[in-house]
């Protein structure tokens, strides 16, 4: 018959006491972690929804090299036609037009002549989101050779655009010219449901970009460092 000595049976007690103590302590600071997290992404919210509700243009005319608008709010190409009839940037790129929008549709909708339209406008088809704005513009403010560039949106849509920019063209100054929505509503972001709603949508799209924008840097990083131990 053969069974367990006491020390045997010391030791085993001792081995479930610790995975017990170590099963308690991950839990522990799983929890603690995502509380953490939460109290984080929370300070996070206020301060993205206080910034982008009150975020102001700056004072004067503020002249560039280019104009690009990107479509999907009211009132952002009227604004960045202004610009252009004052001005501030020889050319224009409307960014996200509807592929089945003709040049017409256009002139009529920014009540501009269709002779400004084809010297000043350009008009970009391609881009279905706001990443896809930021490689068009690229691409536009290189082949136009541009170094300043007034970038117009909706304020709660601003930084994540100039996040997607700036990651494409980190040596052109974006100067961000902000375009405050009559929708969805007045008073304070977060006692209004509706901003509260779209400020909410906009910092889960904006922070999740970060992340992978801070990946992507660390991906590169890992890339040059293998590349300089290999050679």
């Amino acid at each position: 018959m053969s069974g367990l000595s006491d020390t045997d049976t010391e030791t085993e007690s001792i081995k479930k006491s610790f995975l017990r103590q170590l099963v308690g302590f991950i839990s522990g600071f799983g929890i603690l972690a995502t509380f953490c997290l939460l109290v984080f992404l929370t300070i996070g919210f206020i301060r993205f929804g206080n910034f982008v509700s009150t975020i102001k243009n700056e004072p004067g005319l503020v002249n560039a090299d280019g104009i690009v608008v990107l479509t999907g709010g009211k009132n952002r190409i009227s604004t960045a036609v202004a610009l252009l009839q004052n001005n501030q940037a020889p050319r224009l790129l409307i960014s996200g037009v509807h592929p089945t929008t003709s040049s017409e549709s256009i002139a009529e909708l920014m009540n501009i002549k269709k002779s400004m339209l084809d010297c000043c406008v350009d008009l970009d088809r391609q881009a279905k989101n706001t990443k896809g704005n930021a490689d068009q513009t690229a691409d536009w403010v290189k082949n136009n050779k541009i170094s300043t560039l007034i970038v117009v949106t909706s304020n709660y849509h601003m930084p994540r655009s100039l996040l997607e920019m700036h990651a494409l063209m980190p040596d052109i100054q974006l100067i961000p010219h902000v375009v405050a929505p009559t929708q969805p509503g007045q008073g304070k972001w977060y006692a209004n449901p509706g901003k509260l709603k779209v400020i909410a949508i906009e910092y889960a799209k904006y922070t999740a970009i970060s992340f992978r924008k801070s990946f992507d840097r660390v991906d590169k990083t890992l890339a040059a460092y293998t590349s300089a131990y290999s050679s």
